[in-house]
């Protein structure tokens, strides 16, 4: 076997080893996911080790990890095309959380909590691209989060990459300059 089926069959079943552990009776675990497909330019996947406090904010990881490269479309909110608002509640609709589906009714749900306190599961809203308004145009759902780093995950509009995808909040200065606020809503 080449490195490639090894690296690919090492991914499924650490994949199944984290569902397993999001459906069972550990209240505090150590989740290992994919953080990025492989490049064009190389077989290499990235893994990266988080501790979730709760199975069901796993569970959401994990599932919006699955729906990465799905295109943006406005107003979507299903596999077909996701707008930003439409993939967090997508997300959550599927592990058994409802929420809305727009980001001015989203950003009203759950408690605020603090940047540097955030963890995975926890959802990250932004102003819209208007540099004027302050209100609410964009939402994304925290992977991870360290002293210096903040991972999430959304359906971006961009014209570059109109896709579900992963974005480090640090290393954006869009994102970082629009950056409003972080919801927990488990």
């Amino acid at each position: 076997m080449n490195n490639k089926w090894i690296t690919w069959l090492l991914g499924c079943f650490l994949l199944f080893a984290c569902i397993y552990l999001a459906q069972s009776k550990y209240s505090s675990f150590t989740f290992i996911h994919l953080m990025d497909k492989p490049s064009p330019q190389s077989d290499m996947v990235m893994y990266s080790a988080h501790t979730f406090s709760d199975p069901t904010s796993a569970q959401i990881v994990t599932f919006a990890h699955s729906l990465l490269g799905i295109p943006y479309k406005v107003a979507g909110k299903d596999e077909q095309g996701f707008d930003c608002s439409g993939f967090v509640s997508y997300v959550f609709k599927k592990n058994k959380v409802a929420l809305p589906s727009s980001s001015k009714a989203l950003i009203l749900e759950g408690r605020e909590i603090d940047l540097e306190d955030s963890a995975p599961g926890d959802i990250i809203f932004f102003t819209g691209t208007d540099p004027n308004s302050r209100e609410v145009g964009h939402a994304g759902i925290i992977v991870s989060h360290t002293t210096d780093s903040t991972k999430f995950i959304h359906s971006s509009s961009a014209r570059s990459s109109a896709y579900v995808k992963y974005t480090v909040l640090e290393a954006s200065p869009g994102y970082l300059r629009r950056f409003l606020k972080v919801k927990r809503v488990l």
